[in-house]
């Protein structure tokens, strides 16, 4: 059983907090009465904790050093709710579990602490990035306290953030066995009242005693009181006995302090400050409030303070204040205090500012808060009673005298051993934490959003307490991080919602969407939504209309809004509904699905695209000059002065009503084959203007086809002042037919495709396509096709790979003929019998050549290898011989996607004779050609791959003379040479689709004449009689007569009509030469190596060989 005196006696310790100075001066006290009391205040007394201790006589269990996080579960809160959990029922009574099984824990945020010291050292602070700051009052000359005095005539203040104040309690003798029985003892004790927010805030979550709300972040510390020596004795009032304290040494940090605070904490980037502090005396009317905000003697600190949040937008969390007594009732309880209350006098600064009281564990206002009064519209209750939180023990160790040095009071300390604990305080001092560490939540929640805007989700997300709404108990209630993570609950202000990055902690939401706000969002409020981020509302919602600029915005609910949505860019997506709520679009790309709804709304697009898929009811629609609306939809009556585009692709857009289409409106129907085309279907009258612009499908046909666009059930009234079929090739004709109750589009062919050619070749091709009939397959693509797209087709189809590869061919005939002609009767090696012989002979032979063709032809190239082999005769200075072989031919059109393989099979026959330096050499082959061609033609809406064989022959006789001057060593040979080559091609049958060809090669007849001089040089040591090694070249001229072109006659398939078209011409003058080298490896064994080019304005070729040959 209690003693009545010790009753009396706690009652007065929780009391002597607030009572350490006189009360303010009233509003209409003079100033001199008011400066007197500040200066008393400021020379003995600190600011006021608002905390009362509770359960002072609980134990206290030490702490371990633990610091490794015991998670829960994600998506599940009920794995969050541990011991450790459940150690501060405040966790649990604001929903904090479904925050943690939301993924958010504050990590990566920064959130201060202005108060007593916090003892970082505590193990609950282990482990993350906690800093601590300096403050120190600035000195008359300007420079900063460096050692803290508590009184005399050098008194000044310093702090260390992370630095417990120290109160020193000295006990008077008279009662000190009394006070001792009541547990009052003398010496040093730590204030853990910082240490004790703190760890509400951000204590780890280790598995350990408690854990803070936002347990993953990081905290700036700072410290506002001083260490302190107080005489407490026990006096004699109305009949009892109460405790009395009195300040020995104390004093406050001055103002110069908070402008060194607010300066660390926005560098530092914290987010929002907790300042569980007061006044001693708190006013108690609005009169004395005012007076207070406006008094010159706080303009200093006031400023400074308003001037932190001003700078980075810091948001400030001040604990309401604590009552003397017990309240008689919550409606009976005093206003916040001054600090609270701020905003009432800096308006600018209400964004940023949270006042909050505390409720007990039944959820009422404890009977020793302060009520929300004049802060109610910034105001929230939060758990504030008997909260167990870190704190140094009782036992700890402090090593700590007062002394007096040169009239100055010093509490000198030489020594600290902490033990860590946790213990139970209450107060608002508890319940603003709660909310501090909320927001650290919130913050990681809403990256996106600013601090300000983090502030009003938590205001308009709380659950209400007391009267309904707003109210001067609880503000706006409890708060409630359940329905805080979910997005605002109210738009108090017009608010812009600068999305740049995705929501934070899990994602909970189906589909693309950054962030997805759920709750039902009400207010005077309009939402503005920027940025590049996608933005879900899924609640039902009624604020004061939205605008979107930047990035999406989607509506899932039922939106009865207080004014319009507003797209002015962006995507904006309704999957639900607008109820009595316009939309409005100047720019953007608004998208209605097929569950979206406009209620008793209308729909008025002056700018950008909306695609109309749900249904309006009740509502009319207007598209605006540089509006466009398209869907498959149904609207309301609906007028049109912009572009109206039925369907997303082909579909139909439905008017529940009567449809009109001005002057200016344009109605894009897109076109499809088989008939299908946009329309649109209007139940009521359809009056028509403006113009009608037809629009293709990528890669489909439309000639021959009809497109019913437009029926009106109530029949169709007006034409279209203007048709638009541009968007379609010229190569078609659009024709409109008007009936009672539509219009129809019909297709024929247009302009002709020879029109459009620019080469005889194409014109050729052009004029046979265009006699095709329509299902031949070619008409209906190649009636697609764009006049500059045409050339480029015809060339594709005109087949004259094949005309080209007879002039190939003639270029081919060379390698032989030279292979012949370089057989000479009378060679032989240096000492060698010249006498009659039999030689025989094998040659490699390799070469590329290139027609260059002209703006009719493509270039064409021909590779080819070979092998002959040959047997001859000398006999009376003739040498006669045969030759035969084999070899490959690759004839290549890049240009036209066109190809030849050729397999070459040559016979021929070839004679020699000198008289003297005179020689005659001539001879005739025959050569047979298996072709097999290959031709990809595609386009736009056709592809065919192509292929055919057939065989070709080649036949030449040729004949040169020459003169040789010079000897065995050296000589020079003027020559002149001539060639007849005819080569035929059979007829040619290509397979594969409608591009394929049939027709027939002219047969090829050239006349090739060269004139030109050779040479050679025998190479030998100085050692050696004669030359086995000899130098060989030669220039020359050669013309080309006769057929230098050629032409094939081809039909297309299933056509009889034939087209002629040419291949690439041969030059018709050109430069030969020839290099290379001849050895005699033996008497009868010679090798010889040779280059030879032709050089013309139109082609080039390059041939090499190797020829071994032995005589015998």
């Amino acid at each position: 059983m209690n003693h009545p005196l010790h009753s009396r006696l706690t009652l007065a310790v929780a009391s002597s907090l607030l009572l350490a100075t006189a009360s303010p001066a009233m509003a209409n006290e003079s100033l001199d009465a008011w400066q007197q009391q500040r200066q008393l205040q400021a020379a003995w007394a600190q600011p006021a904790s608002t905390a009362s201790t509770a359960n002072l006589s609980a134990p206290v269990s030490s702490a371990a050093t633990s610091s490794t996080s015991i998670l829960g579960n994600p998506g599940d809160a009920a794995s969050w709710r541990s011991d450790e959990f459940n150690a501060d029922w405040g966790l649990a009574a604001t929903n904090a579990d479904h925050a943690y099984a939301r993924g958010l824990t504050g990590t990566g945020i920064r959130l201060g602490v202005f108060d007593s010291g916090t003892g970082l050292d505590h193990p609950e602070f282990s482990g993350k990035n906690h800093r601590s700051l300096r403050l120190a009052d600035v000195l008359a000359d300007g420079s900063l306290c460096g050692r803290e005095v508590l009184a005399g005539p050098d008194a000044c203040f310093v702090s260390d953030g992370d630095q417990v104040a120290i109160d020193y309690t000295l006990i008077d003798p008279a009662y000190k066995n009394l006070l001792n029985r009541n547990g009052f003892f003398e010496g040093p004790s730590y204030n853990v009242h910082g240490t004790h927010v703190s760890g509400t805030i951000a204590a780890n979550r280790d598995g350990n005693g408690m854990h803070g709300v936002a347990f993953g972040a990081d905290l700036t510390v700072a410290r506002l009181f001083a260490n302190s020596v107080n005489y407490l004795t026990v006096v004699e009032r109305d009949g009892g006995l109460y405790l009395d304290s009195k300040s020995v040494a104390g004093l406050g940090a001055s103002d110069s302090v908070f402008p060194q605070l607010y300066a660390q904490l926005n560098e530092q980037h914290v987010r929002a400050v907790n300042h569980s502090w007061g006044l001693t005396n708190e006013p108690d009317t609005a009169e004395k409030l005012d007076f207070y905000l406006s008094h010159p003697d706080l303009a200093d600190s006031l400023g400074a303070i308003a001037e932190g949040s001003r700078a980075r937008g810091l948001i400030q969390v001040w604990a309401a204040g604590n009552t003397d007594s017990v309240n008689p009732s919550p409606e009976q309880a005093p206003i916040a205090g001054m600090y609270a209350s701020m905003p009432r006098a800096f308006t600018d600064i209400e964004p940023y500012w949270l006042a909050v009281v505390n409720v007990n564990q039944a959820l009422e206002l404890s009977n020793r808060s302060m009520r929300c009064g004049l802060a109610a519209n910034w105001c929230l209750a939060a758990p504030g009673s008997n909260i167990n939180s870190t704190v140094y023990g009782k036992d700890s160790v402090i090593d700590a005298s007062p002394r007096e040095d040169n009239g100055n009071v010093i509490l000198e300390v030489s020594g600290q051993a902490p033990t860590y604990a946790y213990g139970n305080l209450s107060g608002t001092s508890m319940a603003a934490p709660h909310v501090t560490g909320a927001l650290g939540l919130l913050f990681e929640r809403f990256p996106y959003l600013d601090s300000a805007q983090v502030r009003d989700v938590l205001l308009t997300t709380a659950r209400d307490l007391g009267a309904p709404g707003i109210d001067e108990i609880y503000g706006w209630g409890l708060m409630d991080l359940r329905k805080a993570i979910e997005g605002y609950g109210s738009l108090r202000v017009d608010t812009n919602v600068v999305m740049n990055q995705k929501a934070g902690g899990l994602k909970v939401w189906e589909g693309d969407a950054w962030d997805d706000w759920t709750n039902d969002i009400g207010g005077p409020g309009k939402l503005t939504k920027s940025g590049i981020g996608w933005l879900r509302l899924s609640g039902d919602n009624s604020f004061n209309g939205a605008v979107l600029r930047e990035g999406t915005l989607e509506l899932n609910g039922a939106n009865t809004l207080t004014s319009a949505v507003e797209v002015q860019g962006g995507q904006f997506l309704l999957n639900g509904s607008l109820v009595s709520t316009a939309l409005t679009t100047t720019g953007g790309v608004s998208t209605v699905s097929a569950s979206g709804v406009l209620k008793d709304s209308n729909l008025t697009v002056n700018g950008g695209v909306v695609s109309f898929n749900g249904t309006q009811t009740g509502g009319t629609t207007t598209v605006g000059a540089n509006g466009l609306l398209k869907g498959i939809g149904t609207l309301g009556n609906t007028h049109v002065d912009g572009t109206i585009a039925p369907g997303n692709s082909i579909g139909t857009l439905t008017i529940n009503g009567n449809y009109v289409q001005g002057a200016t409106g344009v109605y894009a129907a897109e076109l499809a084959p088989g008939g299908r085309s946009d329309q649109l279907h209007v139940t009521g009258s359809a009056t028509l203007g403006g113009t009608l612009v037809a629009l293709p499908e990528p890669g489909t046909y439309y000639l021959g086809e009809q497109f019913n666009f437009i029926r009106a059930d109530g029949g169709v009234s007006g034409q279209f002042a203007k048709t638009d079929f541009s968007a379609f090739s010229p190569f078609l004709q659009f024709s409109l037919a008007y009936a009672a109750n539509g219009a129809r589009i019909d297709v024929a062919r247009g302009a002709s495709l020879a029109s459009a050619a620019t080469t005889p070749n194409q014109r050729a091709v052009a004029t046979s396509a265009d006699g095709l009939a329509i299902n031949q397959g070619l008409p209906k693509p190649l009636t697609q096709l764009f006049p500059q797209q045409v050339g480029g087709v015809l060339d594709g189809l005109s087949g004259e790979l094949h005309p080209a590869t007879a002039l190939a061919l003639v270029e081919g005939s060379r390698y032989v003929r030279d292979a012949a002609l370089s057989r000479r009767a009378g060679t032989t090696a240096p000492g060698a019998d010249a006498g009659d012989a039999t030689g025989a002979w094998v040659q490699a032979l390799g070469g590329n050549s290139k027609l260059d063709g002209n703006s009719n032809t493509a270039r064409t190239e021909a590779n080819s290898n070979g092998l002959l082999v040959g047997i001859d005769r000398e006999f009376s200075g003739w040498q006669v011989g045969v030759l035969a072989g084999t070899g490959r031919t690759d004839v290549k059109q890049q240009e036209r996607r066109a190809k030849s393989k050729i397999d070459n099979t040559h016979f021929g026959a070839y004679a020699s004779h000198n008289w003297g330096g005179f020689g005659l050499r001539g001879g005739v082959a025959w050569s047979k050609h298996e072709v097999k061609s290959t031709r990809d033609v595609a386009f736009a809406g056709f592809s065919d791959s192509l292929s055919a064989r057939y065989d070709a022959r080649t036949r030449q006789a040729f004949i040169e003379a020459g003169y040789r001057f010079g000897g065995p060593e050296a000589g020079l040979e003027p020559y002149l040479q001539v060639a007849r080559v005819e080569v035929d091609l059979k007829r040619i049958n290509e397979r594969g689709g409608a591009a394929s060809l049939q027709g027939k090669v002219d047969d090829t007849a050239t006349t090739i004449a060269t004139a030109g001089v050779r040479f050679d040089k025998g190479l030998k040591a100085s050692f050696q009689q004669d030359s086995w090694l000899h130098l060989r070249g030669g220039v020359g001229y050669r013309r080309a007569s006769g057929d230098r072109s050629q032409v094939a006659n081809l039909a297309f398939a299933n056509s009889s009509s034939t087209f002629a078209v040419q291949g690439a011409p041969i030059a018709d003058n050109a430069v030969v030469a020839e290099l290379g080298l001849s050895a005699w490896l033996t008497p009868r064994q010679q090798l010889e190596l040779g280059y030879s080019g032709q050089f013309g304005s139109e082609s080039r070729d390059h041939g090499a060989n190797a020829r071994w040959s032995v005589r015998f």
